[in-house]
């Protein structure tokens, strides 16, 4: 009986330990992908700098190109925080700062 018990509590202790590991990897990619937005909008403010300095538009089209990034990172967020209605509430409001910027 003794035995059973044990592979039971086992077996248990298992599934607990990959639930947790799973609640880990998700936080996880959640803080590398608002690492990735903070990353972007640091190297789009960088390139409106350089424009406003030199003028040169290449500066723009990197501007343009990580605001696309941006987007994917914000899709990407809304995705993985489905399961937690308070950040999809911060997810829709950095939407709506995206899209009225």
């Amino acid at each position: 009986m003794i035995p059973i018990l044990l592979l039971g509590a086992s077996a248990w202790s298992r599934a607990q330990y990959r639930e947790l590991m799973r609640l880990v990897v998700h936080a996880r990619d959640v803080q590398v992908s608002i690492q990735s937005l903070m990353v972007s909008l640091t190297d789009a403010d960088t390139a409106s700098r350089g424009y406003i300095v030199t003028g040169d538009p290449k500066y723009l089209s990197a501007v343009d190109g990580i605001s696309a990034k941006s987007d994917e990172i914000v899709s990407r967020l809304s995705s993985l925080t489905q399961d937690n209605p308070a950040q999809q509430n911060n997810v829709r409001a950095l939407q709506g700062w995206f899209t009225s910027g």
